[in-house]
């Protein structure tokens, strides 16, 4: 209660894709520091934490590791996040997470977007609904990229990556698309390195070369490793 009284407040924000940036957290300090405003509390810049490219799938965060230390030292009493699902992407991790926070540490958790509140009655059931909400769209979006890769490699095109042998050029004409508004890519062969692999299958195939004795070839030879090679 006399933490309470000093009316000291946090504010958590992730974002876990690379494709996203910092200003993404900085947004959702902003919502919560004008929701913490109205409430009469004040955020600290030592108490803004923060994740980035993290999943929210994830238990070990640096930011949020350091969040639930400080409230357990009793350094604030109330919580902000623009979302629960910025805390967790899972049910079971979040609800530990915010059980943890409010029964044992007697800390106030304000959720923005969602009008979660630990100090009203009824907030385990929205806050557990809530999780499995987004714990559902991780599953479906999961569903839904696993889907669109699959397409673009049945069209020859490439989904990020690719072997040895094998090489990524833009597709001529093809608008760009996601969100880094990158032209779509198909494979091709690698012809440098693509006379080793077709090496590599006879000594192995043809002349039953163990794969030691093809690696000491290769090393001798100074082939090179591949763009996936450190």
């Amino acid at each position: 209660q006399e933490i309470r009284s000093q009316g000291k407040a946090a504010s958590y924000a992730r974002f876990s894709s690379n494709m996203q940036n910092e200003s993404s957290n900085e947004d959702q300090h902003r919502r919560d520091e004008e929701e913490a405003v109205s409430n009469e509390h004040t955020i600290a810049p030592k108490h803004l934490y923060s994740d980035s490219a993290v999943s929210g799938t994830k238990v070990e965060r640096d930011g949020l590791n350091q969040l639930i230390a400080d409230a357990e030292a009793g350094e604030f009493s109330t919580i902000y996040f623009f979302s629960l699902s910025r805390l967790a992407r899972e049910s079971l991790i979040g609800m530990s997470i915010l059980k943890k926070l409010v029964n044992k540490f007697g800390i106030r958790v304000i959720s923005v977007s969602e009008g979660i509140d630990t100090d009203r009655n009824g907030w385990e059931q929205q806050a557990n609904m809530l999780f499995m909400f987004h714990e559902k769209f991780i599953e479906q979006l999961a569903a839904d990229v696993l889907r669109a890769q699959e397409g673009a490699v049945l069209g020859n095109q490439s989904v990020g990556d690719h072997r040895f042998g094998f090489t990524s050029t833009p597709i001529p004409g093809a608008p760009p698309r996601g969100r880094g508004k990158k032209p779509p890519k198909e494979y091709g062969i690698n012809e440098d390195e693509a006379k080793w692999v077709v090496a590599i299958f006879r000594w192995f195939v043809e002349k039953k070369l163990s794969i030691t004795r093809i690696v000491k070839m290769l090393n001798s030879r100074k082939v090179c490793k591949g763009h996936r090679a450190k």
